[in-house]
Parts: C-alpha cells; structure tokens; sequence
C-alpha cells in the first residue's frame, strides 16, 4: 500500500473547503503508481472523466469494492 499525501508549504491542502489547486501532472502520476487507485469522493472530483477508469472513490475506503 502506498500512502500519498499532497500538502501546500504550511502543511495545508484546503482553503474555506476548497483544494488550494489542482495539479494535473501530478494526477498523471498518481495514475500511474498502480492499477487501483483508492480515494475519497471528494478526491475523484478533481481527475477528469477519462482518468477514472483506474479510481475507486468511496466515503468508506475500507470496504472492497
């Protein structure tokens, strides 16, 4: 299992609720670490329609989908 955290220089990720930005090069790449990728729903939001063939969004991300 691997653990990705992105966090801003003071160790933020959200602003009045909202991601501070996206970064999509840095999805690019998080796609490519494995074939499931496991994340909130909130997360699956942020990657474009085409990218979430490898995404499995859940509130529960301990349940097997």
């Amino acid at each position: 299992m691997t653990i990705i955290i992105c966090l801003d220089k003071n160790n933020g990720y959200q602003f009045g609720g909202k991601r501070q930005s996206t970064d999509r090069e840095l999805r690019k790449k998080i796609l490519e670490l494995d074939d499931e990728i496991r994340c909130d729903e909130y997360t699956s939001s942020q990657f474009e329609d085409d990218e979430k063939g490898k995404l499995y969004g859940s509130k529960d991300l301990l349940v097997a989908p």
